[in-house]
């Protein structure tokens, strides 16, 4: 180490050792450089992967029946029925009247309060060991626990809490009737007459609360409890066929529509269904964009830029620009469709520019051809991509090689470059092998700078130690030569007198 050059013989070893110990390092700094390039050619090749990986998702869209599918749904009075357009659902008016919705049941205690109704019980206990209690009911067959919050007897609170932990169907809730006094409110969390609530009272708790295990109507008077509303099961009619619904919420009455029942009281309304181009329009557009964004990032890393004389991470690439290649040519070219007449993207208003062919490929979206093509031949347009319609399916045959359609072929050729232990998860695998193979390099060339640093810190000691003993014994024969000097003189000068 230069620590150990003292300096003593008064040349500077240490800054001797430094530069030749910086001069034997420079193959590491070429290594330290290579290990760099490698780690930012590996993150340019991430980024393809993820990109193409996006790219490779919209396409299951464009595949999807639902896409093309799509249908709007209106309602021309939502204060009776609102309804949603799905997939599948056919074009079309629906006259809609409404005699009553669904309910849920709802079960209110009487009139009582945190000291009436306890005085109505037996002494509250809570065995710990079975986590029951002296108080405990049962709601749609689910046990209630009566558990108090102050280890006294429980108050209408801790009934309602209870009841709310056991999750038996129902939602339990205090109603304030006067200063003192409350109702304690059951409801079911489903509507339909299905789903009524059912009560058993082994301990009379409901029964002192004023419900009991069959309660009957409730009348309103303040000593009575009872069923304040009962589970209806919604009762409609569309075109003229009678339909009844345990839920207000209705999927099956008309195809790909749901249908929220709003008011009864024979309420009409007429839904009209519409298609929905709008949807595949988006789809199709975030397909272009992200296609874009792939074109745009590899001819980044590909670049080279003569003014400033600079190139992108992966310029020259050769598997780069294959795939490069590869999805320009695909976008461009004719696709397998089984119907007819639409096989190539243009057809739909997906088109390459000439001007920017050469340095990009970037796509352009037409929607208004697109909303042509679509209203035209729905069939074909969702074919083209690769999308069941009507009952006709674009062939997959991964086993024969056989695509039809652009969203089949594409992802035919991406899947095996994106996949686990595909294209690009091997060239990742291979700059990972590359990149320790450079830091092991690295290492072992640190550990023989350190052994030849040290080498020369001990032939350089060495030779501060040789040349500081010389140095002293310069200094030892200058003395005695300077005393010889000065006894001489003193001689001369007696004799000189005499």
């Amino acid at each position: 180490m230069s620590s150990a050059l003292t300096g003593l013989s008064g040349y500077d070893f240490s800054g001797i050792v430094t530069s030749m110990v910086n001069a034997y390092k420079l193959p590491e700094t070429q290594m330290q450089t290579q290990e760099s390039t490698l780690q930012t050619q590996q993150s340019a090749w991430q980024d393809v992967n993820t990109r193409l990986s996006a790219l490779d998702a919209t396409i299951t869209a464009l595949q999807s029946s639902d896409t093309w599918t799509a249908t709007t749904a209106a309602s021309s009075n939502t204060n009776s029925v609102t309804a949603t357009g799905g997939s599948g659902a056919l074009a079309g008016n629906y006259s809609i009247i409404v005699g009553n919705t669904a309910t849920a049941e709802v079960v209110v205690s009487k009139e009582t309060s945190d000291t009436t109704f306890p005085a109505s019980m037996p002494t509250y206990s809570y065995n710990s060991g079975n986590s029951t209690s002296n108080w405990d009911f049962n709601i749609n067959g689910t046990n209630v626990t009566v558990k108090s919050s102050s280890g006294s007897s429980p108050t209408l609170s801790d009934i309602a809490n209870s009841i709310n932990r056991a999750q038996a169907g129902v939602t339990a809730s205090l109603i304030q009737v006067d200063s003192s006094n409350y109702r304690l409110s059951i409801t079911s969390n489903k509507t339909g007459q299905a789903n009524a609530i059912t009560f058993a009272d082994p301990n009379g708790t409901l029964t002192a609360l004023g419900i009991g295990a069959n309660p009957g109507a409730f009348d309103g008077t303040a000593g009575s409890g009872g069923i304040s509303q009962q589970a209806l099961d919604a009762s409609f009619s569309v075109n003229g066929v009678s339909i009844t619904s345990a839920s207000n919420t209705v999927t099956t009455a008309i195809q790909g529509v749901t249908l929220n029942l709003v008011a009864g009281n024979n309420s009409t309304s007429t839904v009209t269904v519409a298609a929905d181009p709008s949807v595949a329009q988006k789809a199709v557009q975030a397909f272009v964009d992200q296609y874009n964004s792939v074109q745009s990032f590899i001819a980044s890393e590909l670049s080279y830029d003569t003014t400033t004389k600079t190139s992108g991470d992966l310029f020259g690439d050769a598997q780069l620009q294959g795939i490069q290649s590869r999805l320009r040519g695909m976008m461009g070219g004719t696709f397998d469709n089984p119907t007819s007449p639409y096989s190539i993207l243009s057809d739909v208003g997906i088109s390459t520019s000439a001007d920017n062919f050469g340095e990009d490929a970037s796509l352009t979206f037409d929607t208004t051809k697109f909303t042509e093509a679509f209203a035209n031949n729905p069939q074909s347009v969702a074919n083209l991509f690769s999308a069941s319609y009507n009952g006709v399916t674009p062939q997959n045959d991964t086993v024969n090689n056989v695509y039809q359609g652009m969203g089949n072929t594409l992802h035919a050729y991406l899947n095996p470059v994106i996949m686990y232990g595909g294209t690009l998860s091997q060239i990742d695998d291979s700059y990972t092998r590359q990149i320790k193979d450079v830091e092991d390099q690295i290492s072992n060339f640190e550990e023989q700078a350190t052994e030849y640093e040290t080498m020369l810190n001990a032939k350089f000691a060495n030779l501060e130690t040789v040349l500081s003993g010389l140095n002293a014994q310069g200094t030892w024969l200058t003395s005695q030569v300077n005393a010889m000097s000065g006894s001489s003189s003193s001689s001369s000068s007696s004799s000189s007198k005499t």
